[in-house]
């Protein structure tokens, strides 16, 4: 689910065509300028499934900010929402007057025939048109158009662009094709995706999309986890109804996702503090990674994910693996943690607007991998799915005063790492390189490490943290844990979604497709190309051409001479002690070989 760096990053994608002019000139709040939201039914899940894309809010009929939606078909209506907050009751002398125009609404879904249809169908029917606006809270977006209010919540792969309407019109007016065992999409014509002519078309599964006159702002989902909780209001909204703290600004939250400091600061504290007396006041010890609980608790750590959680844990120098409770009980540790989720937080969201900018995914070719702003987005994992991570000698030197970097040292409860004179502590059992205790330059690179446990403590399923702390874990924690090289950065990956709003599936294939990566049968194989050494040309030597039964040094040594076109490679031992004598394990060139026959 992206984090709420990524959110924010869609918020401001979502402004960016959404408040300006058209080719009309005219402003955004005039009605020729105003955008359609639809939904895709195809692209929907599938309505036989437990996890639906669209969910109506349930009010009570005298609310004083909604209205009730139409009954979906199949689905049994709830007197009040189950996702969102209750609110206060109005006065009672304004109940007699919004129960009367609710039930004159009911009506009028009941004479439209719109009551026990799908939920795309009613909402299709309904029209919502007008001016978009927009507010985020941690993962959660919410967009206002007209009458109504769409909470997002964008999944895994979710996300939103704009592309020029014409385009959208194209895609959308072919048939869908078949995704997957279960998943539909349309297939994105050539001309419209930056780069050569694949052999294969680009798919892209549109779930909703908001249509101006010049462009179209789509919701998009390979996956289709993506979810839009639909409010219908009393009164058409305003700009003024998305900002922080307003009436309107309150209610459209889910109840499972809390505050978050860039919004509600003094809120988020207490909230903070609330977590913390709660987890102590328990009688027992809560075993579960404080890693896990940061990303499976928005209520309290809203924005955070499997990468926030990390980066952030790996700069307040934590280890991932560590009991929430006693990160709780422990004030060091509480108040690290405590400083680096605000601090985190703040940062990843002002950094969408900070100097350099980052660019825009929106543009007339949309469909492409915006390489730059990858490369410009990832100095900001800084420590998630990386090979390697780059540390000051500052941090560096609390770590190692920590202990987290010493893999005869156990962990404890207070979060520091100390060797103990049993022989069980000190064997360094993964056998892991020593880290380097000083920094040459302004940073040193620490290999990092994949640790893997268990998602709960009678799960199958592993989850994967990632931290360059190497200090081994107490034997008696509940949870176990397995400690792996991470090999492959996920700056390098290719062809494969990674992090960051520029690498979602529809722009990495748009680049990292199978036909740029593997050479294909019916091309053809041209000469192998020639190697330049002083006026000569000579063939570049080939692996095969060596015999087997030669050491890796004598290997090297061979391919040195055929690439000089000395003689034939020698075989076994004997051509070893032979290549050894004569060349003396130095590059050898034709004017020693000439000085040497001289000399004998």
């Amino acid at each position: 689910m992206p984090e709420a760096g990524v959110i924010a990053f869609f918020a401001r994608e979502i402004h960016y065509k959404g408040n300006v002019s058209g080719k009309s000139k005219l402003s955004a709040d005039h009605p020729d300028e105003f955008g359609t939201f639809t939904f895709h039914p195809d692209c929907l899940a599938n309505l036989s499934g437990n996890r639906q894309s669209i969910s109506f809010h349930s009010p009570s009929l005298h609310d004083p900010t909604f209205l009730p939606l139409p009954k979906i078909q199949g689905e049994h209506s709830a007197p009040i929402c189950s996702t969102c907050p209750i609110p206060s009751e109005p006065p009672k002398d304004d109940q007699g007057s919004l129960l009367q125009y609710s039930q004159r609404i009911l009506e009028g879904y009941d004479s439209s025939g719109l009551n026990n249809c799908t939920a795309a169908h009613i909402i299709n029917t309904l029209g919502i048109k007008g001016r978009i606006f927009c507010c985020i809270r941690g993962k959660e977006l919410v967009i206002g158009i007209g009458e109504f209010a769409i909470r997002i919540c964008f999944g895994t792969e979710g996300h939103t662009f704009w592309i020029p309407t014409p385009q959208y019109r194209t895609i959308v007016s072919q048939k869908t094709v078949k995704r997957g065992e279960k998943g539909k999409a349309y297939e994105v014509p050539h001309e419209f995706v930056h780069g050569p002519r694949r052999s294969s078309p680009l798919l892209v599964s549109i779930q909703a999309a908001f249509v101006r006159p010049d462009w179209t702002l789509l919701f998009v989902d390979h996956q289709c986890f993506i979810t839009f909780h639909i409010f219908r209001l009393r009164q058409r909204c305003t700009g003024e109804d998305f900002e922080v703290e307003s009436l309107l600004w309150k209610r459209v939250w889910s109840r499972h996702h809390g505050p978050v400091y860039s919004t509600q600061p003094q809120l988020t504290l207490s909230v903070l503090d609330e977590f913390r007396k709660r987890i102590c006041d328990q009688p027992f010890v809560d075993y579960t990674p404080i890693w896990q609980v940061m990303k499976d608790r928005q209520d309290t750590f809203n924005g955070f994910g499997a990468q926030e959680a990390c980066d952030a844990l790996f700069a307040a120098h934590i280890h991932t693996r560590m009991p929430v409770t006693f990160v709780c009980k422990n004030n060091d540790l509480w108040n690290r943690l405590h400083a680096t989720v605000i601090e985190h937080h703040r940062s990843r969201v002002e950094r969408v607007s900070a100097t350099p900018k980052l660019p825009y995914v929106s543009k007339e070719m949309a469909f492409s991998m915006n390489t730059k702003g990858q490369n410009m987005y990832a100095p900001q994992v800084q420590c998630y799915r990386r090979k390697k991570v780059h540390v000051s000698q500052k941090w560096l030197d609390d770590a190692w005063a920590m202990g987290l970097l010493d893999p005869n040292a156990v962990l404890g409860v207070d979060g520091i790492a100390k060797v103990h004179s049993d022989a069980a502590s000190s064997n360094n059992p993964h056998n892991f390189p020593l880290a380097p205790h000083t920094v040459r330059g302004k940073t040193v690179g620490l290999q990092n490490y994949i640790h893997k446990t268990p998602k709960n403590k009678s799960s199958g399923t592993w989850v994967n943290m990632y931290s360059p702390f190497i200090c081994q874990c107490p034997e008696d924690w509940l949870y176990s844990l397995e400690v792996y090289n991470n090999e492959i950065s996920y700056t390098e990956c290719i062809n494969e979604t990674t992090l960051g709003p520029y690498s979602f599936k529809v722009f990495v294939d748009t680049t990292w497709s199978q036909e740029h990566l593997e050479c294909r049968d019916t091309d053809l194989v041209g000469r192998p190309a020639l190697k330049r050494h002083g006026k000569g040309v000579y063939k570049r030597p080939k692996v095969a051409d060596i015999p087997s039964g030669v050491s890796h040094k004598s290997s090297i040594r061979n391919l040195r001479q055929m690439e000089y076109g000395s003689e034939q490679p020698e075989t076994g031992n004997e051509g070893s002690v032979m290549v050894d004598k004569q060349y003396e394990g130095g590059r050898v060139t034709r004017s020693r070989t000439r000085q040497n026959e001289k000399r004998n």
